[in-house]
């Protein structure tokens, strides 16, 4: 019998994950299942349990554990409540994590210990983990993968040409939904969750409306490759095709594109050397006229961009602390608590302030329990300011 690939998915429910189980399920019978894992969503787990046989799954929301876990008792399979609960004696292939928020972060430093190669689509594991992150994998022996499909395009170029050869790397942003539209001053949730090009979740879509998306890549790029802050630029490329791009010492500008969908960085770095990926019909073989259009980013219309280098600069601590604020001020406009235009100048407001700057300039990231002490820091500084405006 020949080796089947141990892989686990981490937010096997979501957009993500069901990317994932559609791309393994083309070869199903070279992989085994290890671990699944959700939040609630009883009837996707459901049907992925019945199909794809997990010998681990990992159910977050209790009442949907027991109901999960009583539908499957003549099933051969260990159900979990918690991450912290699951136990395992061999390390997994592959892990995709996939679970955003907090929960994801905690996630991905657990299977550090238990993968081979975790394979990170959520934002928070690398803008918050940092150095830290990195050290860990070292230290586990486990290889630290992006999925997102601009840092994906991005590692190929990195891998054809040597740093010293490159000048400057660009990240390409589709603009999002408001790139044409002047006044964003009414504009609703349901208006800023309609991206143009890709089917995204409803965070996500913000923060690709806002360009706040941008930034982490930024943040990523800095992190995995060690690119100084100044040679990482953005482009507004609006039909999403192009994902990365670099400029080298002799003139040439070098790009990588692909289809708006994610299964093609998934499919492209799980079926990485074990077997040939099945054909996909790219968008340049179509018959109709095709644009690719690249031009500026404009900080008049994307005012949080301004303060993304400065972020940069100040390093692990800035980095954490802008994911939290993004993300309570991102849900704040969801429950439409304050404008889309506040979620921006929120951020701005709060990064203006010495005490924080002194404290990102002043502390850092030893540990584990570190990052959760910024996390918590930074959630006041949200209430606080919310207290004061509101």
């Amino acid at each position: 019998m020949s080796y089947k690939i141990k892989i686990a998915i981490l937010g096997s429910t979501g957009s993500i994950g069901l990317s994932t189980i559609e791309t393994i399920s083309e070869n199903l019978n070279l992989f085994q299942i290890e671990i699944l894992s959700c939040n609630k969503n009883f009837l996707r787990i459901s049907k992925q349990i019945k199909n794809l046989n997990p010998k681990n799954v990992i159910i977050s929301d209790y009442k949907t554990y027991l109901k999960i876990k009583k539908k499957f008792s003549k099933k051969k399979i260990n159900f979990f409540n918690n991450f912290k609960d699951i136990k395992l004696k061999k390390k997994i292939d592959i892990t995709v994590c996939a679970i955003s928020g907090i929960l994801g972060l905690q996630s991905t430093f657990l299977f550090l210990k238990f993968s081979k190669k975790l394979l990170i689509a959520n934002k928070e594991s690398i803008v918050c983990g940092g150095q830290f992150l990195l050290k860990q994998a070292k230290k586990n022996f486990c290889k630290i993968i992006s999925i997102d499909s601009e840092l994906y395009c991005l590692d190929l170029l990195l891998k054809k040409y040597s740093k010293t050869k490159i000048n400057k790397v660009y990240i390409t942003a589709s603009g999002g939904p408001f790139l044409n539209k002047k006044n964003l001053k009414n504009v609703s949730v349901k208006d800023a969750l309609k991206h143009p090009t890709w089917k995204m979740g409803k965070k996500i879509s913000i923060d690709s409306a806002t360009l706040v998306n941008k930034i982490f890549e930024m943040i990523e790029v800095k992190t995995l490759y060690n690119i100084p802050f100044e040679s990482i630029k953005i482009k507004i490329h609006p039909q999403s095709k192009i994902h990365a791009l670099c400029i080298l010492d002799n003139g040439i500008v070098d790009f990588i594109a692909h289809n708006t969908d994610m299964k093609i960085p998934i499919r492209n770095t799980i079926f990485n050397k074990i077997k040939k990926n099945s054909y996909i019909k790219n968008f340049i073989e179509s018959s109709g006229k095709i644009n690719l259009e690249l031009y500026e980013c404009i900080p008049s219309k994307f005012p949080i961009l301004r303060l993304g280098y400065t972020i940069l600069k100040l390093g692990d601590i800035a980095h954490i602390a802008f994911n939290v604020f993004n993300d309570f001020f991102v849900e704040q406009f969801l429950v439409k608590k304050i404008s889309f235009i506040d979620i921006s100048k929120n951020i701005i407001t709060l990064f203006d302030d010495k005490e924080l700057l002194r404290y990102c300039k002043t502390n850092k990231i030893k540990n584990f329990n570190d990052i959760f002490k910024v996390i918590s820091y930074s959630k006041q500084l949200c209430s606080n300011l919310m207290l004061k405006k509101f």
